[in-house]
């Protein structure tokens, strides 16, 4: 009996999670990536961070780097120094919850993979009911 009792209250409790999970709306204030040559950054203009806009944003910064190098036009090898990613591609997000703002960066590779999360302020974060494994969940 208290077995069923609890297997109740965690399909609850997983179902309260479920619900949370699709209050939390998160903010891009910025990507930045850097290459072999430069550093550079993209503004979030206010765009909601998800894992289909993280792979978007990737292939666009790809796309960016690539646009960059020559190649022959008959053999198609490249012709000068290749430009390429140097590390991962960081999007600095926000989150608001009650009156304050929990910041974090979301660290993806060139495969558009969720590599790690940095939570600015992890205690104030906990203490919203936001934590690593909640945004592992909604950004892989």
């Amino acid at each position: 009996m208290i077995r069923l009792k609890n297997l109740i209250m965690e399909r609850e409790d997983s179902k309260q999670t479920d619900s949370n999970l699709e209050d939390i709306n998160i903010r891009v204030n910025y990507i930045a990536y850097e290459t072999n040559y430069r550093w550079s950054d993209i503004p979030g203009n206010d765009d909601l961070m998800s894992a289909d806009f993280a792979k978007e944003m990737v292939d666009f910064i790809l796309d960016r780097i690539e646009s960059e190098n020559t190649r022959n036009p008959e053999t198609g090898e490249y012709e000068y120094d290749v430009t390429r990613l140097d590390g991962d591609i960081t999007f600095d997000c926000c989150i608001q919850r009650d009156d304050s703002e929990i910041d974090f960066h979301a660290l993806y590779d060139e495969n558009a993979d969720l590599v790690r999360i940095e939570l600015h302020d992890p205690d104030l974060a906990e203490s919203l009911g936001i934590t690593e494994s909640v945004l592992y969940e909604l950004l892989s």
